[in-house]
């Protein structure tokens, strides 16, 4: 019964914002392209992986879903160098990442 009490006292999810919506906010360009362009720049720089096989996976797939942000031909554009160096990094590194 306490824990029936303690969930109806909480309230419903809905009035955790008084009727307003939450602020969605959307990257600027810039600010996506300059996360990208890092993640490239390093990958780029490197002669091996500079990052381990699970921070490798993270960074494939924040660099992918980033690029979302972008119009489809600069996206395929920096998706495909992106997945280039990551592949060449593997291959010199012996990694599976």
């Amino acid at each position: 019964m306490m824990v029936a009490d303690s969930i109806r006292s909480f309230g419903t999810q809905a009035n955790l914002f008084d009727g307003r919506q939450p602020v969605i906010a959307e990257p600027s360009r810039d600010e996506v392209l300059g996360r990208l362009h890092a993640l490239l720049s390093i990958a780029q720089e490197a002669t091996r992986m500079p990052w381990d096989e699970q921070r490798s996976r993270v960074n494939a797939l924040l660099f992918y879903n980033m690029a979302n942000w972008l119009p489809e031909e600069e996206r395929a554009s920096l998706r495909a160098a992106f997945s280039h160096e990551l592949e060449r990094l593997r291959v010199t590194s012996g990694s599976k990442a």
